[in-house]
């Protein structure tokens, strides 16, 4: 499960708009149901202050940009659902940490900042913010962003050995004879070829599990991992895509998540 690829906005455009988007929640918030008495702010240029906030935000979503941009390199282009929750989780504090000292200086006009406040900041306002701020900016990741389907040049004619949870788990062909995997609760169901036959072998594993010794197979879908030789045709629309394979009658499901990704490497082999 933390295994499994996830959506990764790698455009700084659309970093860009995550960010502000993001960053215009908090400052709405503030001026719409003014939350810890902030109807009683008189400060100069108010409203102005209140929505820098969404500078600050915006701000910190471009560095921890920088820094995950160095670890989906590091990983060759693939980002992990473990990856992007640690995003998550740490960069939070951090983006409310700087709002705190944005309040601080920005909004009280207050000096020496110490420890203790910014500990009470974290309690008082980050705690409160936090359970919606961050799924907000985690389906903002996962709207913008894609999922990258490149795969490794395996050699299409070599043997494959897949191996599940048990040691008796094991099934082995040729790479040519994979057509697809299913994901089906505790186990993943193979469809391949055997002397020219369809045939299919279930295996006690996940799909993530599955994925990582299948290097050549395009995941199309949160359960199904393809192989792009066998695809014969792409139809359907934006709300119900799926392709065809060669030698199966049932359509397999493409998410629009993998659609963009998928349709790359497809024109990409075809060329």
């Amino acid at each position: 499960m933390l295994y499994r690829k996830v959506a990764y906005t790698s455009s700084w455009s659309k970093t860009l708009v995550i960010g502000l988007v993001l960053g215009m929640i908090l400052p709405l918030i503030i001026v719409l149901l003014k939350p810890f008495d902030s109807e009683q702010y008189t400060a100069s240029f108010k409203y102005l202050r209140i929505f820098g906030y969404a500078g600050v935000v915006a701000l910190c979503v471009f560095i921890v940009h920088i820094l995950e941009e160095f670890f989906y390199r590091k990983s060759n282009g693939q980002w992990k659902l473990w990856q992007e929750l640690v995003v998550l989780l740490v960069a939070a504090p951090i983006m409310v940490c700087l709002c705190g000292v944005y309040n601080f200086y920005v909004i009280n006009s207050e000096s020496n900042l110490s420890w203790s406040w910014m500990a009470d900041f974290l309690v008082n306002f980050g705690l409160p913010f936090a359970p919606l701020l961050i799924p907000a900016w985690a389906a903002l990741r996962r709207h913008f962003g894609k999922v990258n389907l490149e795969t490794s040049t395996a050699v299409h004619a070599e043997r494959i050995s897949i191996e599940g949870v048990n040691k008796t788990d094991q099934l082995t062909l040729d790479w040519n004879a994979f057509i697809y995997a299913q994901a089906q609760q505790n186990y993943v169901k193979f469809v391949h070829l055997n002397k020219d036959r369809l045939e299919s072998t279930m295996i006690r594993s996940t799909l993530a599990a599955v994925a990582g010794q299948l290097p050549s197979a395009l995941q199309v879908h949160r359960s199904y991992l393809v192989n792009a030789d066998f695809v014969t045709q792409v139809a359907g629309n934006s709300r119900n895509r799926h392709i065809l394979l060669q030698g199966v009658e049932e359509p397999i499901p493409v998410s629009k998540k993998y659609y963009e990704a998928f349709s790359e490497r497809l024109s990409n082999s075809s060329q």
